[in-house]
């Protein structure tokens, strides 16, 4: 292995963790764009030995961004995290934690978002259309809705 090119492509890991955390896998991909497999390997083992990878810290942290901030459904989180080099199982772990907050986040989206389209069936598919591309489910979403046509 090449020092140069070890040093080259270790100072390119650290440019891309100065912007934002990945996991070692995503720093893993972009690394692979310019350098071998040996090199790329050795860096991100390197960001892991010097704590600036951290698999676990991430998912934590991609987790509460998707559930609290993004308000996305326990699919569409665990599917964005994956697709951010976390494996399945840590993301399943981390994102059990909002589990039981799902039917209370959607109430929130329906009475902050969709309440105005609930008025005819167009607008209610239109509404648990959009609340299952966020990744919540059908029995989940037609609890809700039920309920919410009760009150009225």
């Amino acid at each position: 292995m090449d020092k140069a090119t070890f040093r080259r492509a270790r100072e390119r890991a650290l440019y891309i963790l100065e912007g934002r955390d990945c996991s070692y896998t995503e720093l893993y991909e972009k690394l692979s764009k310019n350098y071998d497999d040996e090199i790329c390997l050795a860096v991100c083992d390197n960001m892991v030995e010097l704590s600036l990878i951290d698999d676990r810290r991430y998912a934590e942290k991609l987790a509460r961004h998707y559930i609290t901030v993004k308000k996305y459904g326990m699919y569409r989180a665990k599917q964005e995290m994956t697709r951010k080099g976390i494996p399945p199982e840590m993301a399943e772990e981390f994102l059990e934690e909002y589990e039981d907050d799902t039917i209370e986040r959607i109430t929130e989206l329906i009475e902050k978002k969709y309440a105005r389209y609930l008025n005819d069936e167009k607008g209610i598919r239109k509404v648990k259309s959009a609340l299952v591309r966020m990744g919540y489910s059908y029995g989940d979403i037609n609890a809700v809705l039920e309920e919410y046509e009760n009150e009225w």
